[in-house]
Order: C-alpha cells, then structure tokens, then sequence
C-alpha cells in the first residue's frame, strides 16, 4: 500500500486520536449509534451513567450532541475535515514527541494512580522530558523569543 497522506492519517487513528477515527466513522452519517468499541472512552468522556444510558437504550446521537458530552474534542464540517487533521497532525508531529508521549502516558495512568504515586510518576516524567534536546531546544527557544524547532529527541 502506497504511503499517503491518508494512509499517515489512518495510522495517526490507530495511535490513539480516537476522536479524529470517530469524526470520520460519523462524518457520512451526522446521527448514528456510537460504536462499541467507544463504550470505553464513552464512560471516561461522559462518565458511567451516561455510558450506561447510551449503551443500553442505543439512543441515536448526532455529531453535535457528541461533542457537547465530551465522546470529540470538536465537530467540523466536511468540507473542512481533512485540512484540520492535517493541521493536527502537523502540530504533534512537531511538536516535543517524548514530551507528548509523556503526557499522554501520564493523563491514561492518572486514574489508576494514588495521589502519592501519580507524583512519583510526574516526578519520574519531568526528569525524562527534561534530558532531552527537545527541552533543551525549548529552553533556548524561549530565552531567545523565537519558537521552538523540535527534532523529536
């Protein structure tokens, strides 16, 4: 399969952008039945009675309505779809990579963790995020007024 731009988007679904997979899954048909294998971001996003309610009535919910329950981070016309996954896409692939990593590690851990543990484990991140040229680059980004040019180190 040739490497697209809509074969990197499709990877960028797979990593974990799940609300970019769900606008495409929704943008053909603006109301339809969130998928199951939402049902774990659903009650993360709206919390486990509103889960519960959507997973057991199967009540229909259009792309606006989703957004309002936190299932997407935004609702975008069509015609304007692919130039805003573009966009983000291009933004974290700039961006401090390790230091997103980390993040995103962080916020997927926070709800299993202690108040004890989760601030070993930001300790523990901040050290990592902090020896890496990207910090670096940051750092000297910043002191010099400029914005940062990140080599994902």
């Amino acid at each position: 399969m040739p490497n697209t731009n809509r074969n990197r988007k499709s990877l960028l679904f797979r990593r974990g952008h799940r609300w970019l997979q769900s606008s495409k899954l929704h943008r053909r048909t603006p109301a339809k039945k969130i998928p199951s294998h939402h049902s774990n971001n659903a009650k993360h996003g709206v919390g486990p009675g509103r889960a519960l309610e959507l997973a057991m009535t199967g009540r229909t919910i259009g792309a606006s309505e989703a957004a309002t329950l936190g299932l997407f981070n935004k609702v975008v016309p069509t015609s304007v779809l692919d130039n805003t996954v573009d966009e983000l896409a291009q933004q974290l692939a700039t961006g401090p990579t390790r230091a997103l990593g980390l993040s995103k590690r962080l916020i997927n851990q926070v709800a299993t963790l202690n108040l004890q543990e989760a601030l070993e484990s930001e300790a523990t991140s901040q050290d990592i995020a902090g020896r890496t040229s990207d910090h670096q680059e940051a750092v000297e980004a910043f002191l010099q007024k400029r914005k940062p040019k990140f080599s994902a180190n």
